[in-house]
């Protein structure tokens, strides 16, 4: 969140696509980095196993405008991922 935010594998600067995001990538061992990026946003950055199934969900941080009289900045969380109880599809995620 928010939608049309870029997904980019951080490894290979491969572009998944945008947000919301469901793709299907064969299973591979080890782990995938994705960046998230849109203007105006904070990026951000999860790593997820590789060889199974997972939902993720990223909201991404309006970043603060020079001169705004918002409240101070805040340290970012950590994206919510869950893992699906079956695998329904490999590699989707």
């Amino acid at each position: 969140m928010p939608s049309h935010a870029r997904v980019v594998d951080v490894a290979s600067s491969e572009l998944w696509g945008v947000t919301p995001l469901d793709t299907e990538r064969a299973a591979a061992a080890g782990v995938v980095t994705l960046r998230f990026d849109k203007p105006r946003f904070e990026t951000a950055v999860i790593t997820l196993a590789g060889d199974r199934d997972v939902d993720a969900t990223v909201e991404l941080r309006p970043r603060n405008v020079a001169g705004a009289h918002d409240e101070a900045p805040r340290a970012p969380e950590a994206p919510t991922t869950t893992t699906p109880a079956t695998v329904d599809e490999p590699g989707k995620i």
